[in-house]
């Protein structure tokens, strides 16, 4: 989020996603799963904001 590199032997904070995903044809993975790393506690949370702000976004566009 602050564009500082981070350096995974340091302290960070990580987010997991994990979700249910329809697999293409022939593939059999149906889950999804990323870690995400950030330098401090401000950045995660900022990303957060942003993800819930544009997912709610998308969810009003829907209805």
């Amino acid at each position: 989020m602050c564009g500082d590199s981070v350096d995974l032997l340091d302290a960070h904070y990580q987010v997991e996603l994990d979700r249910e995903r329809a697999p293409a044809e022939g593939e059999k993975l149906t889950r999804e799963r990323r870690l995400l790393a950030f330098c401090d506690e401000s950045c995660a949370d900022a990303w957060l904001d942003e993800t819930t702000t544009v997912a709610d976004e998308v969810a009003d566009a829907n209805h």
